[in-house]
Formats: structure tokens, sequence, C-alpha cells
């Protein structure tokens, strides 16, 4: 099984990020261990990918926010 690991800023709206949601729900997981990690751990493709695939990010805007 090979690992993949993508990386980017964070899963707000965005081209970028709709495609690599598409790349991920798309890819065999029996060939792909697939790891996204981003910056910060927001946006609207948070919960595709982690349905889809490991999810970790640096930053939890949740903490500091106070929320």
């Amino acid at each position: 099984m090979k690992k993949v690991l993508f990386f980017i800023e964070s899963l707000s709206r965005g081209g970028a990020e709709k495609v690599l949601s598409d790349i991920v729900s798309h890819l065999d997981k029996k060939k792909y261990d697939v790891t996204v990690c981003t910056v910060t751990d927001q946006g609207e493709y948070q919960p595709v990918i982690e349905k889809h695939c490991h999810y970790c990010s640096f930053l939890n805007m949740k903490d500091s926010n106070g929320n």
C-alpha cells in the first residue's frame, strides 16, 4: 500500500480544495493510504475529507478563538 500526503493551507471554499476532495474521494482505498494535512482546521470540505481519509492540522482555530 502506498502512502500519500496532501498538504494544503485550509479546506475553505476554493477550487483547489474542491479538486482535492474529489481526488481523495475517488482514490482506491486498497492501494493508497491517504492523509490530508492542513495549517488551519477549518473549511466546508473538512467533513468530506475526514469521511474518505486521515486528516490532521497544525492549528486548531476553535481553541485560538476561545471557543
